[in-house]
């Protein structure tokens, strides 16, 4: 099995979950649905955008929030350090794949380890 077989691949915007900073030399953030911001990422060139996280504070559904807030903006793959079992079903029901990385890897190296075609633009 090639190298490029075992990544996954997917098309559109991929955020990555990020406690701060808003450029690719960020850390991944531990915690998905908990996560302040996310950096979304598209296309070969690697445009970047900050999503501030409007329910890392919730009480409770921070995960299933979170995930209908990244598939309203139309990503389709997200990175964080973990995903909880509700964020995770919240996350596949609408399209979007959970990527797990090491918390603490830069978002660079993390999209990385993604089929180039992943982040390709679409249209």
């Amino acid at each position: 099995m090639s190298d490029t077989a075992k990544r996954p691949a997917v098309r559109g915007w991929v955020a990555v979950a990020v406690v701060e900073g808003s450029d690719l030399t960020t850390g991944v953030g531990e915690h998905f649905g908990r996560s302040p911001r996310f950096l979304l990422v598209r296309g070969a060139a690697q445009t970047v955008q900050v999503l501030e996280n409007t329910h890392a504070e919730a009480v409770q559904g921070a995960g299933p929030a979170t995930a209908s807030l990244l598939a309203r903006h139309g990503v389709t793959a997200v990175i964080a350090g973990r995903f909880g079992p509700k964020a995770e079903d919240a996350l596949r029901a609408a399209g979007v794949l959970p990527v797990v990385a090491e918390p603490g890897t830069k978002a660079e190296a993390a999209l990385a380890g993604l089929q180039p075609e992943m982040i390709a633009a679409v249209g």
